[in-house]
């Protein structure tokens, strides 16, 4: 490729760098990378060691560029530490081997590996904001079920960092919201006035929600509590907020009203 035609951009990834880079035959962009550090860490003893034990590729997803597909191809490297390890069944010694941290990618909810870079997931959240999520899957080519995931990790901390411990507010709105259809919901808790999320909590059963109101400084102070008609949330709200009363949002209402009417 002549000088002329190239264009030199960092990775922007800490910890990582560039072993090679091509071009896929469907037209994404394979950026060969690993991590820099010589030597890590045993989990075991917390001694440094840098005896190589052999490599893996994974593949992540990155950050598209100019509309163009990024595939990182990383170089996953394993460690044995010579200080620890285990008798085998013939009674010889086998050193400890592990995998190097995989800090640069983070974990999902069951503590595997991610599959793509945190950079990706964040703007995937952002780009939520203003967008249907359905929108966001089709322009990045993901699912919708990963879009509403990382716009939940994304604005969790922010939530718990704009909410003080114990808040009460006078008023409340429950509603639910499914991640999966059918499969996987969730409890969101709103301050109506303030227009303000306060909490997004596992499941609809209502344990998550008796919970979080257990916590409320001053249960007393709540005058009303908009809910989407559900008898699980009722029973919830008149257990934990005494001098709540209870309210039908109005959009669940005329629903109802409507499918009557059909």
């Amino acid at each position: 490729v002549p000088t002329g035609d190239v264009i030199t951009l960092p990775l922007g990834l800490e910890g990582l760098e560039v072993v090679g880079q091509e071009v896929s035959p469907d037209g994404s962009l394979v950026v060969k990378v690993q991590y820099s550090r010589a030597s890590v860490v045993c989990p075991k003893c917390g001694r440094p060691t840098n005896k190589l034990h052999d490599r893996r590729l994974q593949r992540k997803r990155d950050l598209p560029l100019r509309e163009q597909a990024v595939i990182l191809r990383l170089i996953r490297r394993r460690f044995r530490c010579v200080r620890c390890g285990v008798l085998s069944a013939k009674c010889r010694w086998r050193p400890l081997v592990f995998s190097e941290p995989h800090e640069g990618f983070g974990r999902g909810p069951k503590g595997r590996s991610r599959r793509t870079t945190r950079r990706l997931r964040e703007q995937l959240a952002r780009e939520a904001r203003v967008q249907t999520v359905k929108r966001v899957g089709e322009c990045f080519g993901v699912g919708e079920r990963f879009v509403r995931e990382c716009l939940r990790d994304w604005a969790e901390p922010i939530i718990a960092a704009e909410v003080p411990p114990g808040y009460t507010p006078r008023t409340l709105s429950v509603d639910e919201y499914s991640l999966r259809k059918g499969r996987r919901y969730e409890t969101l808790v709103c301050d109506p006035k303030k227009r303000q999320v306060l909490a997004s909590l596992p499941g609809r059963d209502g344990n998550a929600l008796q919970e979080w109101l257990e916590q409320r400084s001053d249960p007393w102070a709540v005058e009303a509590a908009v809910i989407d008609m559900s008898l699980t949330y009722r029973e919830v709200i008149e257990l934990c907020l005494p001098k709540a009363k209870v309210v039908a949002d109005r959009f669940h209402v005329v629903r109802r009203v409507g499918r009557a009417l059909d």
